[in-house]
């Protein structure tokens, strides 16, 4: 998705830095190994540090956040992408290094913090507070005034209806209806949505 969004924008793919694939996902684009590659090829090159984004989904909000702090600190600009067949309202705010993919709305006075991932097609409607590191999948619908605090990831086609708190890193399950608050580091499941039971054997 975001290959296809920078594509649609003024801007040059310069570099990959990746700590798990084996190649170079982009063809003649290069792969660095974490951030002793980027040190390596900001020294290389000689030139100013780049703008940059962190493409790490999931429930990888703290780590995504790390990393962006982590270009930050070498100077490199952080790219905010909204796509074009996105829509984002005049009074909408978007925090550095997040991303509202494809086909996604963000409504009136909805406050979106950094590097959050709204996916592709996921309404967030009025007055909802976004935390910085969340990832609503696609498909998610939060309904109005929904606060989802930092780091907290909801899955693919979750349904959260108006007034309802998700806390700190929890976790809401694809497909969810979220009638509820929900706990800080919470798993909830379901519809409606309660928490996940976890066995643990004897």
């Amino acid at each position: 998705m975001l290959a296809e969004l920078y594509r649609r924008r003024p801007l040059k793919l310069v570099g990959v830095i990746d700590r798990a694939v084996a190649t170079a996902p982009f063809a003649g684009i290069a792969l660095w190994r974490d951030e002793n590659g980027l040190d390596e090829w900001l020294r290389d090159t000689g030139c100013s540090p780049p703008a940059g984004l962190v493409a790490i989904g999931g429930g990888h909000g703290a780590e995504r956040r790390r990393l962006q702090q982590v270009l930050a600190d070498r100077g490199c600009d952080i790219l905010t992408a909204v796509h074009d067949t996105a829509y984002v309202a005049d009074d909408a705010t978007v925090g550095a290094g997040s991303q509202i993919l494809a086909g996604s709305v963000v409504g009136a006075c909805a406050q979106i913090g950094e590097a959050v991932i709204v996916n592709t097609g996921t309404t967030v409607d009025h007055d909802c507070r976004i935390g910085s590191g969340v990832h609503l999948a696609p498909g998610v619908t939060l309904a109005g005034e929904v606060v989802v605090e930092t780091d907290s990831f909801v899955g693919a086609g979750a349904t959260i209806l108006p007034r309802v708190r998700i806390g700190r890193g929890a976790v809401v399950g694809a497909g969810a209806v979220v009638t509820r608050d929900v706990n800080p580091g919470a798993v909830v499941v379901g519809v409606p949505a309660r928490p996940k039971t976890v066995i643990v054997p004897a």
